[in-house]
């Protein structure tokens, strides 16, 4: 699991020059509200070095629509549509 502002293994890049592997970072949440039916979760970097139109910052990744269990997913959960 990674901790807050730890960076990110290799094992979780696809960049060819770290030798990634590309693996999702394993992910856990607890603590939601009462009555919580879905999750989102963005992956943003604001201090990314892209600019485009005046704005700063990187879009790694996206996820919705998570139901509110189970509050986790391991490395590597495979790229599909649904979760199952």
């Amino acid at each position: 699991m990674l901790s807050a502002f730890q960076p990110f293994s290799h094992r979780h890049s696809c960049q060819i020059h770290w030798r990634g592997n590309d693996f999702s970072l394993a992910l856990a949440w607890w603590n939601a509200p009462e009555g919580i039916k879905r999750f989102a979760m963005i992956c943003h970097s604001p201090d990314a070095p892209l600019v485009q139109n005046g704005k700063s910052g990187f879009m790694h990744w996206v996820l919705y629509s998570l139901p509110a269990s189970p509050t986790s997913l391991k490395e590597a959960t495979p790229l599909q549509e649904r979760l199952r």
